[in-house]
Order: C-alpha cells, then sequence, then structure tokens
C-alpha cells in the first residue's frame, strides 16, 4: 500500500525493488500481453471512508 496526498490517497503497487517498474500489485502477463489494474482510493475530507478516486 502506497500513500499519496499526504494519506488521503491509497494506491496497491509493489514496494520490491524487483518490481519497481509496475504501477499496480494486480498485474498478469500472458504470451501477447503484460496486464496492470490500477486504481485509487481516496478519502473525503471528515469522511473515515475509502472511496475509488476520480481524477476526472
Amino acid at each position: 500500500m502506497v500513500l499519496y496526498g499526504g494519506g488521503r490517497v491509497v494506491a496497491l503497487q509493489p514496494t520490491d525493488k524487483r518490481y519497481k517498474t509496475y504501477l499496480s500489485s494486480i498485474h498478469a502477463r500472458t504470451a501477447d500481453e503484460d496486464i496492470q489494474v490500477s486504481f485509487l482510493l481516496h478519502k473525503k475530507e471528515c469522511s473515515n471512508e475509502l472511496t475509488p478516486y476520480d481524477n476526472g
């Protein structure tokens, strides 16, 4: 778990140096593709809940 934004945004990312180029800890490799699924969770002000982060 990697924290951003002063601890208000959470990402699940590998922390092992062997995988430092991976953007996500959810990863699959096929013969044709290297698939990574990334998502961020956000803690809104005055809330104790994490919600999907929408940067749009």
